[in-house]
């Protein structure tokens, strides 16, 4: 990537954490608490449409999940599409 390049992609994570909306206590899928950050729906999104809520522990920064999901347990595998 050129360095033009790096700094488009920058300055477009600029706005989009600058439009993102962050909430000190917000609870995922499962319940457990942490810092949410919200990105609100763009002008001519669908009624229906809701914003997205990341969750993320408070402590340890680590992804917990959306607010309507959990992330309950990771795995690795050695390849794309291989089930653990």
């Amino acid at each position: 990537m050129t360095h033009s390049g790096r700094l488009r992609c920058g300055w477009a994570v600029t706005r989009l954490v600058a439009s993102a909306e962050i909430g000190w206590l917000n609870r995922d899928g499962a319940g457990r608490p942490g810092i949410g950050i919200t990105w609100p729906e763009p002008p001519g999104g669908t009624p229906e449409a809701k914003p997205v809520v990341l969750v993320f522990d408070a402590t340890t920064h680590e992804y917990l999940g959306t607010d309507s999901d959990a992330v309950t347990a990771k795995t690795f595998v050695d390849r794309a599409g291989q089930r653990p």
